[in-house]
Order: C-alpha cells, then sequence, then structure tokens
C-alpha cells in the first residue's frame, strides 16, 4: 500500500354453483281426477347429470398458500347439492297386489353371542393433528417426539436440525477467549458490540492467541464491577463515527490492577465502521487490530504512569528508558542507533502529529516500518524490542529478562502480521 493509516487514538380455487333439484316427477290429471279416474304416472327419463360449469363462468377464488397445522390447505371443487330422490305411488296403490311380507327372522337358538366384527377396533382413534394422535393437551403429540429446532445457522448452511456445529464453517462471535488453562496462561477474552462481520472478527482472534503466546506467565485475577477478570478482558466495538479516512479507531486500558502491577484488567477497542470495511479490503486490518490491542494491554498507554520514559513531547527529545527495550534498541536496530546521539538514553518516541499519536508510539522517521509507530506501512513488523517493551511494563514475555531469575522465556513465535500483509 503507498498511502498510510494515521492513528488518531480512536402466496385458484374453482367453484361450481349448485344444481337445481329436479321437478317432481308423479304429476295428476286435473281432469281426470274430476272423473274420478286414476291414470297411471310413468317415470319420465333420468335427468341429465349437470355438467361442471367452464372455469370462466365461475367466481374464482386466489389463496396466498394458507397453511392449516403446518399443511397447505386442500383444493376441492364443489359439485353442488345432491338429486332428490322420487318417489312414486307413495300412497302404494298401483293397481297390483302388494308382495307377501318378508317372513319374520328365525330365533336365534344359539346361545353363543355372534362374534364381533373382525375390523372393531379396540378403542376409537381420536382426532390427529398432523397424522399423530393428539395428547391431553391440544396441539401436543403423544407418541411421536417432536424434531429439535433448527441449529442457527442451517438455514445458511442446509444442515439437518439436528446436526452438530460445523466446525470449519466461521461463526459470527459475541466473545473470544485466548490462551490456555486460565490458572497458568495469560488469556485475552474480546467482548464484541456492533455489527461485526466474520471477516472482520477474525482479526481479532488471531491478534489474541498471538499475543497469548508472547506472554507467557498468568497475571492475579482483578475483580471488576463484581466479576473476576482473567487475564483481561477488552470491549471491541465497530461503529460509525467520520467515515472513511478519517481516525482509524482508538484503544486502551480501562481498569487497572490494584496489586502494584497497575497492569489493566479491562480495555476498549473501537473502530469506525467504514475505516475497518476499507482496510480490510486493502489488506492492513489484521495489522491495525494487532497495533490497537497492544495499545489496551499498555503499549504506549501506560508508559508515563510507569515512570518509563524521560524528556517530553514540547521538547521533542521524548524517549522510552525500559531496560529491556534499551537493550535491544542498538542490536535490532543499529544503524538507526548509530545516527542517534542519544542511543545511550533511550528509545526515541514519537513527538509529532499531535495526541493519539504523539507520545505513544516508536518515531515514524526512525522505526518506519516497525508496527507499533503511528502510522501503518507495507511491510510491517513487530519488533523483538516492542516485545521486550512488554516486559518493562511488567508483563512475562518470551522474551529472556536477564535481571529476573524467575523469568520466563521462549522462542520467540512468528510473527503473524508479516505473513497476513506479505
Amino acid at each position: 500500500m503507498n498511502g498510510r493509516f494515521f492513528e488518531r487514538g480512536g402466496a385458484v380455487h374453482r367453484v361450481a354453483p349448485p344444481a337445481q333439484p329436479d321437478p317432481t316427477l308423479a304429476e295428476r290429471d286435473e281432469s281426470n281426477e274430476e272423473r274420478g279416474e286414476r291414470v297411471p304416472v310413468e317415470a319420465p327419463e333420468a335427468a341429465p347429470e349437470p355438467r361442471p360449469t367452464p372455469l370462466s363462468d365461475v367466481d374464482q377464488f386466489e389463496f396466498t398458500d394458507e397453511v392449516e397445522n403446518g399443511r397447505p390447505a386442500s383444493d376441492v371443487v364443489g359439485r353442488g347439492q345432491p338429486e332428490q330422490a322420487v318417489v312414486l305411488n307413495a300412497t302404494g296403490d298401483d293397481g297390483r297386489d302388494d308382495p307377501p311380507p318378508d317372513p319374520a327372522p328365525q330365533e336365534d337358538a344359539d346361545p353363543d353371542p355372534a362374534p364381533p366384527p373382525i375390523d372393531l377396533p379396540d378403542e376409537v382413534a381420536g382426532p390427529t393433528e398432523q397424522g399423530r394422535p393428539v395428547g391431553t393437551i391440544p396441539g401436543v403429540p403423544e407418541d411421536t417426539i417432536p424434531a429439535p429446532a433448527p441449529g442457527l445457522d442451517n438455514a445458511e448452511y442446509g444442515r439437518a436440525p439436528d446436526a452438530a456445529p460445523d466446525p470449519n464453517v466461521p461463526v459470527l462471535l459475541t466473545s473470544y477467549t485466548s490462551g490456555g488453562d486460565a490458572a497458568t496462561s495469560y488469556n485475552v477474552t474480546i467482548d464484541f458490540v456492533g455489527s461485526w462481520t466474520v471477516e472482520l472478527q477474525q482479526a481479532f482472534v488471531d491478534a489474541a492467541d498471538y499475543l497469548s503466546t508472547i506472554i507467557l506467565a498468568d497475571l492475579p485475577d482483578a475483580i471488576v464491577d463484581g466479576v473476576f477478570v482473567d487475564d483481561i478482558a477488552i470491549t471491541a466495538t465497530l461503529e460509525t463515527n467520520d467515515g472513511v479516512g478519517g481516525t482509524l479507531g482508538s484503544a486502551g486500558p480501562r481498569e487497572l490492577r490494584d496489586d502494584g502491577t497497575l497492569l489493566p484488567s479491562t480495555g476498549a477497542m473501537t473502530f469506525d465502521i467504514a475505516d475497518a470495511g476499507n482496510l480490510l479490503s486493502e489488506g492492513n486490518w489484521d495489522a491495525v487490530v494487532v497495533h490497537e490491542m497492544l495499545h489496551a494491554l499498555g503499549y504506549g498507554t501506560l508508559w508515563g504512569l510507569l515512570g518509563l520514559t524521560t524528556g517530553s513531547i514540547a521538547g521533542g527529545d521524548l524517549r522510552f528508558i525500559g531496560p529491556n527495550a534499551l537493550s535491544v534498541y542498538e542490536t535490532e536496530f543499529p544503524d538507526v542507533a548509530a545516527g542517534d546521539p542519544g542511543s545511550n538514553a533511550g528509545i526515541p518516541i514519537e513527538t509529532d502529529f499531535g495526541p493519539g499519536t504523539a507520545g505513544g508510539h516508536w518515531d515514524e522517521a526512525l522505526f518506519e516500518n516497525e508496527l507499533m509507530t503511528g502510522f501503518i506501512d507495507d511491510g510491517a513488523f513487530l519488533s523483538v524490542m516492542s516485545i521486550a517493551s512488554l516486559e518493562d511494563l511488567g508483563y512475562d514475555t518470551v522474551f529472556d529478562n536477564p535481571g529476573d531469575p524467575n523469568d520466563l522465556s521462549a522462542p520467540i513465535p512468528p510473527d503473524p502480521v508479516l505473513d497476513l500483509m506479505a
């Protein structure tokens, strides 16, 4: 990247009409009735079956896929009212003898009762809902256990409702804690606030994991607002601020331990949503997150409180005097140290570019590509000098502190920033 980023601390039913009932086919001739004559009534030909009304002659009803009990409403075509039965010679007097009556039924001499029908059910089935008998509570199946509710990510990833989360599928986080066992390792907890994306959050996961490999020792638990904290809890907020190109973000400690170390137990990191998206697309987001997380741990923000500086911003001679970082300065940056007459007095700290940059970073003109200057450059890296400065703050890091016989040390882990920005 040619430009650099400046930190400012901050849904049709068809229904036929009902068929009309046929007229009564038994009629009497009035003149014959007057003469007392009876005229047999002949049955007319059967009335033709009504034909379905053409689609264009009926009302059409549109439904929006209404669902009852989880099933779509049925499509049913109405056929009108059933035809009326025709009764002939209702009096039974048609000029013919009545048929003999049915013989009386024989009395069953068999003392055994008739067997029950073969298909008689043992008990009458109750009402059903969705094909299952309903229990004592309406709507609750009695003999089928409902399937579990789908997981939060099933709609997106198409897995079965009871499938376990796929460890290879990133999930949006509300919180993340790095490191190993809480009693022996340094753990960084990130609590996310705002409209984060998986891609933006991943940089925090990587940065917290990296810092847990740099800082080796656990810190005593702290109590903040009645809650135990181990070892630091950082609130990461993504919000709308001043748009692309303004203040990238801000970070720093919030609560300090009262055990004499003054190391942070809580911190805050706040970013402008416009700048975050822009930094991600340009490939610089990961570096910015590591940079700001180190500020939350105290880099550049606790130097003055812990007495690790000399000189002043106004005088242009502000220097870091932590012995561990100073011991690395001349060997890691020999060319810079050779041109610095005061290299023995301390490491030059930025005094330009105003609040948020001045006083809390290495000098940009001298340590241009180092991650902890006030600007993000191509090829940025975290120096051993910066790791040693964490030792000076009071963290037990991979840097071997020769002045502490109980100091933990380890090989310095690979720098993730170089890999991410290569």
